[in-house]
């Protein structure tokens, strides 16, 4: 059960991390082919 919350806040974490990532992409889209090509990977995966 200890191992199931470890894996739940891991995974919480991450998803918190694409979304800051997205959002500073996205931010910046129009003027950064990389955070262009990031939005494309998370899109993607």
């Amino acid at each position: 059960e200890l191992q199931q919350k470890q894996l739940e806040q891991q995974q919480q974490q991450q998803q918190q991390q694409q979304e800051r990532l997205l959002a500073m992409a996205k931010s910046q889209a129009h003027e950064d082919e990389f955070a262009n090509w990031l939005v494309r990977e998370y899109v993607l995966h």
